[in-house]
């Protein structure tokens, strides 16, 4: 008879979100349950430098005996020797494209993988009520290290007496520093605007004390300082209910979501932590904050509440603008303005190659085409490879609509022209062989456009250097 498995990598409520399903599935189907806990992804380790320097949360997850009693360990667990098997449950498809049915699950022979999304958005026969109900039991029939078992108390204690609280979680740190997502505003809608996390604050405090949780500590103390400021009193940081005896990220990861769980409401941006948290704790979803204000609202809003006390890290009020940006192009907001928008997002965070792409998009959708030329000429002269790399990158959220409005421009305007060439030859084959870079199109145009900007001549020069170039690397290939 095939197991049922919790298979995630990725950060500690996903993982044990998915074990959360998989129980509840193999309670359902009459299988057995078992997980994986593997190391953390590679991109969660590199993160830890991030965080030490910004006083951010950690991502990576604690060995599993450090989390579960050695019972739970010696009966369910598989070990850490993933292998990303995810298919189809668990990791490579999104829920939104595959559907199965409880009887299918129960008749499977295999293995079945499971993920951390909730069961009932793609098992027919899944009663949502039902799944709830069970990830608040089934999150009470964990054994965890009697460590564990303590820092969850505490929670609860703490909880009594503060009584009635909302909580609601910042994310504000990993979406905008880390490396695979800000470059490509990937998880833009994952981001939480102070603006928007202190109108609800100002819409809550009549009736409740607000609790602030966050991935970012500082950010949240510049919030309560800024409601303080407003007069607007019972707003506090998770931190203050931290005592000694919590001492690493793990003891501090599940003190919050214990304590998060014990709130009225949960409020997130988007974060499987705050989500996972309100399942287990609530047994209902956390409310998003998209889901309180429309596109409009947050536009208007992040405007109307800009303060200069309520200012995040350079990178983080960049990826602010960017929020910002991608709500007034789905509300159709003048270009002009947009183009505003994303320039303020390069000052702060003049390496990016997003923000570089939001620009050439306004410049080109007013027709503006002399200044997208010389602000290529540019990128050409001192960031080509990036760019590139980064505008090809399967994540990039512009990627499709850059390339259309781009292939509308006329040939006469020469950078423009290459570009478009060159990412239409080159789409999904310049990323996934950095080994092959220096040989690759994108290195040698980027190293003709370091050597011909040296002196005027050279500049002059450059667009048909470029072509000359780009031709002859079409004739190798052939």
């Amino acid at each position: 008879m095939g197991k049922i498995i919790a298979a995630r990598q990725d950060g500690l409520c996903s993982r044990l979100g998915s074990i959360l399903n998989a129980m509840y599935l193999a309670k359902k189907t009459q299988k057995d349950f078992y997980y994986f806990w593997p190391d953390s992804e590679e991109q969660m380790k590199k993160w830890e430098e991030i965080k030490t320097q910004n006083n951010f949360r950690s991502l990576e997850c604690d060995n599993e005996k450090n989390i579960f009693s050695k019972d739970f360990i010696e009966s369910f667990s598989m070990g850490t020797s993933f292998q990303n098997p995810g298919m189809p449950y668990g990791l490579k498809q999104h829920h939104s494209v595959f559907k199965t049915t409880l009887e299918e699950l129960i008749v499977k022979d295999g293995d079945i993988y499971i993920s951390h999304i909730p069961c009932f958005n793609y098992i027919n026969g899944i009663d949502k009520k039902d799944y709830y109900e069970n990830m608040k039991n089934l999150w009470q029939q964990i054994d965890f290290h009697p460590r564990i078992k303590n820092i969850i108390n505490k929670a609860r204690k703490i909880a009594k007496q503060l009584g009635n609280f909302t909580a609601i979680h910042i994310r504000i740190a990993d979406v905008a520093l880390n490396e695979l997502y800000k470059n490509t505003g990937f998880f833009v809608y994952k981001f939480s605007p102070l603006e928007l996390v202190f109108e609800i604050i100002r819409q809550k405090t009549k009736d409740n004390k607000i609790v602030l949780f966050s991935d970012d500590l500082d950010g949240a103390k510049v919030l309560q300082r800024y409601c303080f400021a407003k007069k607007i009193e019972n707003i506090f940081v998770v931190d203050e209910f931290i005592d000694n005896d919590i001492q690493d990220e793990n003891d501090r990861a599940f003190f919050e979501i214990a304590l998060m769980g014990f709130a009225e409401k949960v409020y997130t941006g988007d974060s499987n932590f705050s989500k996972f948290a309100s399942r287990v704790g609530l047994g209902e979803e956390a409310t998003y904050i998209s889901q309180v204000f429309s596109n409009q609202q947050r536009y208007d809003l992040i405007i109307h509440n800009s303060d200069n006390n309520l200012i995040l890290k350079p990178l983080q009020e960049a990826y602010k603008y960017l929020y910002l940006y991608t709500r007034g192009r789905l509300i159709k907001k003048p270009w002009s303005e947009l183009e505003n928008i994303a320039f303020k997002a390069l000052g702060l965070d003049p390496a990016n190659s997003l923000y570089k792409i939001c620009i050439l998009e306004c410049f080109l959708r007013q027709k503006h085409y002399e200044k997208a030329e010389a602000f290529l000429a540019d990128i050409f002269r001192n960031d080509f490879v990036n760019f590139i790399k980064d505008l090809l990158n399967p994540m990039m959220i512009f990627k499709d609509s850059f390339f259309e409005i781009l292939s509308q421009v006329h040939v006469k305007y020469d950078k423009l022209h290459l570009l478009y060439l060159f990412t239409l030859k080159n789409d999904k084959k310049l990323l996934g062989a950095p080994s092959r870079i220096k040989n690759h199109l994108a290195y040698r145009l980027g190293q003709i456009a370091v050597t011909n900007s040296k002196t005027i001549g050279g500049y002059f020069r450059l667009p048909f250097n470029l072509i000359k170039e780009y031709k002859q690397y079409n004739q190798e290939q052939k």
